[in-house]
């Protein structure tokens, strides 16, 4: 990934706001030997691996990709990185976007935002935000070429990036020897196809995160708000969640007898990203030996770091 990027780090409402828009100029984009990518787009996809129009026959410099597509990129040019070969991101390619155009996902999308929407009307005035989106769904509905475009924009990729940031929990893709794909959202394994899945396979795999890839759009200060769940137990995400929901009454974190970190109700609500920072790092590798918390909705937890299991209290 190209550390400098042309363009301002984002919020996350903002990210959701623009990431099907046509806003990144191909010309600014570098691979990870810093060649500009465009040298290479000719080669995936003469290998149907770009899953995306160029401008005429060429990748011309005012072609300007959407977030989802630059990730789309960013992921081909992590797996080239790592040898994966080419047959299985093929494979990759035709699992996100080819299954999403024989699967009608693009309908499926406008027809549940629209149900969506709609039942919230029945109960209670949208806002103007909300309104216009339902009155876009409609547009798309009733035009053929916004439905076309549907379909270049809303995939099975998409749907997973937009899952990670509306849970606010890390998301991403397993990739196995044998071309196996698994998806992730948080502790949920799943795969879109219709096929056996073993879940709990500990076979040998390449993990990508879409946590890693958001870093060249939003500010680290708001993706620090996505919990991971891989490097956290349940009582340690419990925490975290409740963090992010701004529910602590009271947190005290203890090492060698010391509170080495303490959050009350008055800080909870304004807590600065360096010490969301540091509460992560001290759960991440464990530097605690008991934490304390007791939550504004009267839950009560607590918890000794062992090596073999965890004894809470959650009442």
């Amino acid at each position: 990934m190209n550390e400098e990027v042309p363009y301002e780090l984002i919020t996350i409402p903002e990210f959701k706001e623009f990431m099907y828009r046509s806003l990144i100029p191909i010309s600014d984009i570098f691979d990870h030997n810093n060649d500009p990518i465009q040298k290479i787009l000719p080669f995936w996809r003469r290998h149907k691996i770009l899953p995306f129009k160029a401008v005429g026959k060429h990748w011309e410099e005012d072609f300007e990709l959407t977030f989802i597509q630059l990730i789309w990129l960013r992921i081909v040019d992590s797996l080239r990185q790592l040898n994966y070969p080419l047959i299985h991101i093929k494979n990759l390619c035709e699992y996100f976007f080819k299954d999403s155009w024989d699967d009608d996902l693009p309908m499926k999308i406008l027809l549940r935002d629209k149900f969506l929407y709609e039942n919230k009307a029945s109960k209670e005035a949208l806002n103007d935000q909300e309104k216009l989106i339902l009155n876009r769904i409609n547009q798309c509905l009733e035009n053929k070429d916004a439905r076309t475009m549907m379909f270049y924009l809303h995939n099975y990729l998409s749907e997973l990036i937009a899952a990670s940031l509306n849970e606010r929990k890390d998301a991403g893709i397993l990739l196995y020897p044998d071309g196996q794909i698994i998806e992730y959202v948080g502790n949920k394994y799943f795969n879109h196809k219709d096929q056996k899945i073993n879940y709990a396979n500990s076979a040998p795999h390449i993990q990508l995160s879409i946590n890693y890839f958001l870093q060249e759009f939003i500010d680290n200060d708001q993706l620090q708000k996505i919990v991971v769940p891989k490097i956290i137990n349940d009582d340690e995400r419990t925490v975290l969640e409740a963090l992010r929901d701004k529910n602590i009454e009271e947190l005290i974190i203890k090492k060698d007898g010391e509170t080495i970190l303490r959050i009350d109700s008055s800080m909870s609500s304004s807590i600065t990203g360096e010490k969301a920072i540091q509460l992560r790092k001290i759960l991440g590798l464990r530097n605690y030996e008991e934490i304390e918390i007791s939550t504004r909705d009267e839950k009560t937890l607590k918890f000794k770091k062992k090596t073999k299991s965890i004894i809470s209290n959650y009442k």
